[in-house]
């Protein structure tokens, strides 16, 4: 009778360790659910992000058919000391330097310039990026203020600090997160 009970221990231990296996195998599947929908949520965002900006249609067509590359100068290094590349910007994502631009026409412009910039770009940057007179502090600052609102909205990340990237599922401020899981 010893041995049927011991048998049966056996039997229990393994369909415990099996069981056990499962839910940890639930729970992976579960978080790679929970990153595609999150995902899905950012794409989202995206694509609004992307509605409510005006259609410019000259700059749409240039950034379609780019002939040749600008490079935008960068002496700086990043956080760990390790030197920046320069940032390459193709006709049409370059805007031609002229008046400061207002508010939204600024947004819009920052907004292009980090979805296709494939890296974090300094304020200063980005500035000459849109257009914005680098030799001029105050633009460089308003452009920099820029970032920040856009950094609170959620379509901007900042970092390491000074530097600014278009938002991804990775790089998503927590609250954000937060949302896609409700």
């Amino acid at each position: 009778m010893s041995s049927y009970l011991q048998r049966v221990d056996r039997e229990v231990a393994t369909t415990r360790n099996q069981v056990s296996a499962w839910r940890e195998e639930i729970e992976r599947i579960h978080q790679r659910i929970k990153g595609g929908e999150e995902r899905l949520h950012h794409l989202e965002i995206t694509r609004q992000t992307l509605r409510s900006l005006p259609e410019d249609e000259a700059t749409s067509d240039t950034l379609a058919h780019p002939t040749s590359a600008v490079e935008v100068s960068t002496a700086r290094q990043d956080s760990r000391g390790s030197a920046r590349p320069p940032l390459t910007i193709r006709p049409g994502t370059l805007f031609e330097p002229g008046e400061p631009t207002d508010l939204e026409e600024g947004r819009r412009r920052i907004l292009v310039v980090l979805a296709t910039a494939g890296r974090a770009l300094s304020a200063r940057e980005i500035a000459a990026a849109i257009g914005e007179d680098v030799s001029t502090p105050s633009r460089v600052e308003t452009t920099r203020a820029r970032l920040k609102r856009l950094a609170r909205s959620g379509q901007v990340v900042e970092g390491p600090i000074g530097s600014f990237a278009i938002t991804t599922v990775n790089s998503a401020p927590a609250r954000l997160r937060a949302a896609a899981k409700d």
